[in-house]
């Protein structure tokens, strides 16, 4: 062996100083131009099916071509000296032994790092990464190499002295095959000492250049594969891609997939952004030949995002509204791509890519956002940036001015799905409802008028439960003055209807929505009165309000007349009454007029419908919102209404009534024992609210005739025991609820425990004693 290197000084000084020179040389001015202006570029280059295949054959074009430059070398000049050649079996057998002994070196290595878990990176260990990737050692594992090794060793065996053809070609073949293997032995043991000191830094550090070499070759490969499955339209990338990821550890299977994902479609869209240059450029009319990729792409990401295996990664709201994002680009861009930029046709394709069914069941899904990243949204920055990017998606930039009447067809859907999205959004951040009084809401009155059109149609939507009702406060902050007049008239005008119902009762909530509005805009206004019955008059409900009715009341908010004409024309509107127009003056008012004046009002003159009384009707809307009879302008109406109705009305219109705080309503209402009498002999007239109303007056000596007057006193027992049945409370529980009732509707103070006590003896004293 010394002999050997003694001989080939020369070819092992030019090997070195070329080495010296590539590597020292060479390789730092490729790197350094690779890095400023070849970067991106090489990579494009290279993953050129036809630049592959043609890199493919050059390789073994240049081997060949110096293995044949080396025999022509050595047949001529003999530069080459292995000694003796009775010593080139000797030579064989060491050539076979250093082989055994790298290779023994690979297999250790190799089974060294299937037993480290700790070195592996996206699912390649960083020990045999090295071997496997390095020249010297694809080398020794390639078919060539083992033509060579077996050359060399066979060719010692053969005597060719008889055999005057080759010219002396296969001895200088063998020579250099000799050669080459040698010279490749010295490379291997070179490099296996940068790997064992490689192995053994690992242990204090991780090695980042070989984890980012494995990083760029990893995502070569899967660049290549996403322009596969592109062509072939199939779900092969994903696939694969899911495979890969889930066969690894789980602590970078999250990191890996998002790379790969994140840096391959960013690579597809720069491409396509290249070509949608290209044809700009070449020929601004013309449009893509498309085989349906734009479907196929679409079909592949809706795929992709229901797929279980997405779910197992567990990513997190951004990493998935970044997926979000470049799939909504690319195909974007590829439809782009299919018509050019023509802004109709672009519209065309877009929407029936992401239309499914046909007929009167079609729906866009262009703003439907996977259901995967809704369910990471946990907080209000989640909902402003997924709201940030969905109202600037790609389709925004259409211009709507230029399209034909098939392309506007299109845009009904797209405003569809666009509506079907913020009603969405409005469900999802009403969770976050804290976090928009400390923060900022995602929408505001210089929001778009289609966003406030369906806040206007989702407020009407909703029930009026405490949570729903602060949250309508923050949303009522993005609506102009008009649009809220327009959800009061709605709501208190909507026909009978059990939700409603229960909204119209929510007057003092209503005049604060009004009251809360700090703008310049009032309920006289030609503007607002204009905008509430476009409003209403286009409205899509089965439930027409009816456009004159809504003028009326417009006309009518500021008037103080009582008189017959007025009462008159609240009666004949269907679903409307006076208590109702009270409720409107409520609401918009400001500053309300408390003294109404019944006294000119003969009830005689309105014409109603027979054994209902509209002042009497009036008075139950009232109790329907107790509340409200604590507002001057409530209770004051409410004790002139009682009172007008003490002093004309006749049994059958006001005695004839269940609920008792009807009579509390009216202070000056009283039932002497002459009067009771005449209700007990008329029973269709007597009900249940005198007899309650009664209870409340027991502790006063005007109502001891129920006590003393033996008939009347058991006629009450008896009728009053049949309604503490009915409740199921005993005496004093009683008493006490009725009082909780009463105390609803008094406005100068409750009844007070002395009052309740009294009343409970005697009820006490009268039914059980």
């Amino acid at each position: 062996m010394f002999e050997l290197i003694i001989g080939n000084w020369k070819i092992l000084f030019i090997t070195a100083f070329v080495w010296l020179l590539v590597s020292r040389g060479i390789i730092p001015i490729l790197r350094m131009v690779d890095r400023k202006i070849w970067r991106g570029k090489k990579e494009k280059f290279l993953r050129n099916w036809y630049v592959r295949n043609a890199i493919f054959v050059f390789k073994y074009l240049v081997l060949l071509g110096m293995i044949v430059a080396l025999i022509d070398l050595q047949k001529k000049f003999g530069f080459i000296n292995l000694g003796e050649e009775k010593n080139s079996l000797s030579l064989v057998i060491a050539i076979l032994t250093m082989y055994g002994i790298l290779y023994t070196f690979i297999q250790f290595m190799t089974g060294y790092a299937d037993q480290k878990e700790n070195d592996k990176h996206w699912g390649e260990s960083t020990i045999v990464f090295p071997l496997t990737r390095n020249s010297e050692f694809v080398f020794f594992h390639s078919r060539h190499f083992k033509f060579l090794l077996l050359y060399c060793a066979v060719f010692p065996l053969v005597n060719l002295d008889g055999i005057s053809l080759t010219g002396g070609l296969m001895q200088a073949l063998w020579v250099v095959s000799m050669t080459i293997v040698y010279v490749l032995y010295l490379f291997l043991f070179t490099k296996s000492l940068f790997i064992m000191k490689h192995v053994f830094s690992m242990q204090k550090s991780p090695d980042m250049r070989t984890k980012r070499k494995i990083e760029r070759e990893k995502l070569e490969e899967y660049e290549i594969l996403f322009e596969y499955s592109y062509r072939e339209k199939n779900d092969y990338f994903v696939d694969v891609l899911f495979k890969d990821v889930m066969s690894i550890g789980d602590s970078e299977r999250k990191d890996m997939f998002k790379d790969v994902f994140t840096e391959t479609l960013c690579s597809f869209s720069e491409i396509q952004y290249e070509k949608i240059d290209r044809q700009r450029n070449r020929n601004p009319t013309k449009s893509k030949e498309t085989n349906g990729e734009s479907y196929s792409l679409f079909r592949r990401f809706s795929r992709l995002y229901v797929s279980e295996n997405l779910k197992k990664l567990d990513l997190n709201f951004d990493e998935l509204l970044s997926m979000y994002r470049l799939t909504e680009k690319v195909l974007y861009n590829e439809v782009d791509l299919e018509t050019n930029g023509d802004h109709s046709k672009l519209m065309i394709r877009l929407v029936d890519m992401y239309t499914n069914g046909q007929g009167y069941f079609e729906e866009c899904t262009y703003y439907q956002v996977p259901q995967v990243i809704w369910d990471q949204v946990q907080s209000n920055a989640d909902v402003l940036a997924l709201h940030s990017f969905v109202e600037t998606k790609e389709a925004s930039r259409i211009d709507h001015e230029v399209l034909n009447e098939e392309a506007k067809s299109r845009l009904e859907l797209l405003v569809q799905s666009e509506n079907k999205y913020i009603w969405k959004l409005l469900d999802q951040s009403k969770e976050y409802l804290e976090e928009f009084k400390r923060g900022r809401y995602l929408f505001n009155q210089r929001s778009h008028e289609s966003v406030k059109n369906n806040i206007y149609k989702y407020i009407l939507s909703l029930e009026f439960t405490d949570e729903n009702k602060a949250y309508i406060e923050v949303l009522m902050d993005v609506l102009d003055y008009k649009y809220r007049v327009a959800i009061v008239f709605y709501i208190m005008l909507y026909p009978s209807e059990t939700d409603f119902i229960k909204k119209q009762q929510d007057i003092l909530f209503f005049r604060y929505l009004l009251n809360k509005f700090n703008g310049n805009q009032q309920i006289s206004d030609s503007e607002v009165k204009e905008f509430v019955l476009r409003k209403i008059g286009n409205s899509t409900s089965h439930h027409r309000i009816d456009q004159d009715l809504l003028e009326w009341i417009f006309d009518n908010l500021e008037t103080r007349s009582t008189d017959v004409r007025l009462i008159q024309t609240c009666l004949d509107w269907h679903d409307f009454s006076y208590a109702k127009l009270l409720m409107f003056k409520f609401i918009f008012n400001e500053n309300l007029y408390c003294y109404p004046d019944f006294s000119e009002l003969a009830n005689a003159d309105v014409e109603q419908f027979p054994k209902r009384d509209w002042r009497v009707a009036c008075l139950k809307d009232m109790l329907q919102t107790p509340s409200l009879l604590k507002e001057e302008f409530y209770w004051k109406h409410a004790m002139k209404l009682a009172e007008h109705v003490r002093k004309t009305s006749t049994p059958v219109d006001f005695y004839s009534e269940d609920d008792f705080r009807l009579y509390c309503m009216d202070l000056f209402f009283e039932m002497s024992e002459v009067q009771f009498l005449k209700l007990l002999q008329e029973t269709r007239y007597l009900r249940r609210g005198i007899i309650e109303f009664l209870v409340l007056k027991l502790d006063k000596a005007a109502y001891d005739y129920l006590i003393t007057n033996d008939w009347l006193s058991k006629e009450f027992a008896r009728r009053l025991t049949q309604i503490i049945y009915q409740e199921n409370l005993d005496i004093e529980s009683y008493v006490n609820y009725l009082a909780e009732r009463a105390n609803e509707v008094l406005v100068d103070s409750p009844v007070p425990q002395l009052k309740k006590d009294k009343i409970v003896r005697k009820l006490t004293q009268l039914i059980i004693e």
